[in-house]
């Protein structure tokens, strides 16, 4: 068996630039990561976010078309319109039904108004108030089955 000799020793000048250069290196990996973080919670998270309510919307709208054919009258009420989606598939996403309301990407409790000719459904976005220009809202008809696109007031 063959020996290896040992490997030379190291001046304690030497090892304490080695150790440096690590930790800078780790800092700078930390300080990036971090920094994505950052890029993402503040751009990209919005746009999801954002998607996810109007995906939501689209899929209300389809679903309720598609109660017209499974026999179901129009709802004359917003309790009537809630009572119906349990019995949809939807993808909630980031958003959330619960004790039949409806939430939004951001938790906020989305209003639904119902009238003979059409349903409303309108979040408040990002922003969380009402009436504002980021608010993402959808109109379709309370009497047929043509769904209509999703809108925001952006």
């Amino acid at each position: 068996m063959t020996h290896l000799p040992p490997p030379p020793k190291q001046n304690t000048c030497q090892f304490m630039t080695q150790l440096n250069t690590r930790i800078a290196v780790i800092s700078l990996l930390l300080a990036a990561a971090i920094l994505v973080g950052i890029f993402f919670k503040q751009r990209v998270e919005p746009t999801v976010l954002r998607t996810h309510t109007t995906f939501l919307l689209a899929q209300l709208n389809h679903s309720y078309c598609d109660s017209f054919a499974s026999g179901h009258v129009p709802v004359e009420s917003e309790k009537a319109f809630l009572d119906l989606i349990p019995q949809w598939s939807i993808d909630w996403n980031s958003c959330q039904f619960r004790n039949g309301i409806i939430f939004d990407s951001w938790s906020t409790a989305m209003k639904i108004h119902v009238d003979a000719a059409s349903i409303y459904l309108r979040s408040a976005g990002p922003d969380r108030c009402f009436n504002t220009p980021d608010d993402i809202e959808v109109r379709f008809p309370n009497h047929n089955r043509t769904p209509l696109p999703a809108h925001s007031d952006r």
